[in-house]
């Protein structure tokens, strides 16, 4: 009759224990992503004229495979639609292309990418979705966090992200793609920071 009450107080603390551990594991997550953000915009010209789709495929990769977050996409604002209705959703588009269709074909089926972003869920007690781009983290909205770009509806995959980020064609120019291993080096860098103190 006495371990009864004693369990449940055991049971309370350790779920209290889990959520908190939670907690600081996502702020570490949260935090890191925007130093990383911050350095990339220091260190990598033009990044968000032509080279938005490189960052955020590689940095969904490293969220989805080195940090375990299991819901992880790319979102795409369009650059000059003032409606949403006017704006191509990703699935209609996807329906028109092969699977390692480049950003040129996804173009020509619909997508205007003005710039492209990260979507993902955090926290296994209180699951939150959260956008990022370089610019940092932010709360989800219908527009992207530079530029505020109408988002299309739906999301890509983040191997549609890599395939797409991988060919020039269809990018702003503007962007020097030598500077992609550099970006690479320091997505992973700043990954295994945040993997030695986790």
């Amino acid at each position: 009759m006495h371990t009864e009450p004693y369990q449940l107080r055991l049971a309370a603390l350790l779920n209290q224990l889990t959520i908190e551990e939670d907690h600081m594991s996502t702020k570490r997550l949260l935090a890191m992503l925007n130093k990383l953000g911050e350095e990339a915009e220091a260190k990598i010209a033009n990044l968000n004229s032509g080279g938005c789709a490189v960052f955020a495929a590689h940095v969904g990769y490293h969220l989805k495979y080195r940090a375990g977050l299991t819901d992880v996409v790319l979102r795409v604002g369009h650059s000059y639609a003032d409606d949403e209705e006017d704006i191509v959703p990703i699935d209609e588009a996807r329906n028109n292309l092969h699977p390692n269709a480049n950003a040129y074909e996804w173009n020509r089926a619909g997508l205007c990418f003005g710039h492209v972003i990260l979507e993902f869920k955090t926290g296994k007690t209180k699951p939150v979705w959260r956008h990022y781009d370089s610019s940092g983290v932010t709360g989800v909205s219908n527009v992207t966090n530079n530029f505020g770009f109408l988002l299309h509806p739906g999301e890509m995959t983040v191997e549609e992200g890599l395939a797409i980020a991988a060919d020039q064609a269809g990018w702003n120019e503007r962007f020097d793609r030598d500077q992609i291993p550099t970006l690479i080096r320091l997505i992973d860098k700043h990954f295994s920071d945040y993997e030695a103190h986790r």
